[in-house]
């Protein structure tokens, strides 16, 4: 019996979380991943062209469980296809990143694409990349790591 209540379990599980990922080609960092950098930005493909219009930055929230909410840019990519969240500042090492992307954006058509919620971690130290990547110009004297110890 036991066994049979944790396999129903797992699947109730398995189908409520997994559903929501079933619409999107292309998730990154892939949810639930365990190293992503600090300077990682978050790219979202739902595979449909989407309406430049509904494109909102309202409707994208970004949060760190140690670093807080995260400001940044939220543009649809030349493909018209692919949402790009790029964050004004870094994530900190070993700290858990919640992404909702809200009910809103809609296909070229008016089809409004699915909500989606999903989670990744950040596991190193930022490196000198991070800050290239996130188009910071080291004239403004900002740390090249964080640390765990304050």
């Amino acid at each position: 019996m036991e066994k049979f209540l944790f396999t129903g379990w797992f699947l109730l599980c398995f189908s409520i979380f997994g559903q929501s990922f079933k619409t999107f080609q292309y998730i990154n960092p892939k949810p639930g991943s365990k190293y992503a950098s600090p300077g990682s930005n978050i790219i979202i493909k739902e595979g449909s062209i989407l309406d430049g219009n509904s494109i909102d930055k309202k409707l994208i929230s970004v949060f760190g469980d140690r670093s807080g909410i995260h400001e940044g840019n939220f543009l649809l990519s030349d493909d018209s296809k692919t949402l790009v969240f790029n964050p004004h500042s870094l994530f900190f090492p070993f700290e858990k990143v919640t992404v909702y992307l809200n009910e809103g954006i809609r296909t070229e058509h008016g089809k409004e694409i699915e909500k989606l919620e999903f989670e990744f971690y950040i596991n190193r130290e930022s490196k000198q990349d991070d800050f290239i990547k996130l188009n910071i110009n080291s004239d403004y004297n900002l740390p090249a790591y964080y640390s765990d110890k304050n």
